[in-house]
């Protein structure tokens, strides 16, 4: 039988004792790690830009992101983001 959903991984949060079981992109995201599947167009570069303000609205207007592409190649790219 096939599984339904996205794959689940253990998970320990801080300050607690026991283990639980949450959806893979869900941990990714309390890593900031997001995936991307499509081509990064200027629609997706601002929703990408809006998710990083919400998560973290206190840092700097300077955001930082790793980027792997296809090819093995990791571009660092730094965002300047308007006051």
């Amino acid at each position: 039988m096939m599984p339904n959903g996205p794959p689940q991984v253990p998970y320990k949060a801080k300050g607690t004792d026991y283990w639980q079981f949450v959806d893979i992109y869900q941990r990714l995201s309390m890593d900031r790690v997001i995936l991307v599947g499509n081509f990064i167009d200027e629609e997706v570069a601002n929703g990408l830009v809006a998710t990083y303000s919400i998560s973290n609205p206190r840092a700097a207007n300077l955001l930082s992101s790793t980027l792997t592409v296809p090819g093995g190649c990791c571009v660092h790219v730094v965002l300047s983001t308007m006051p």
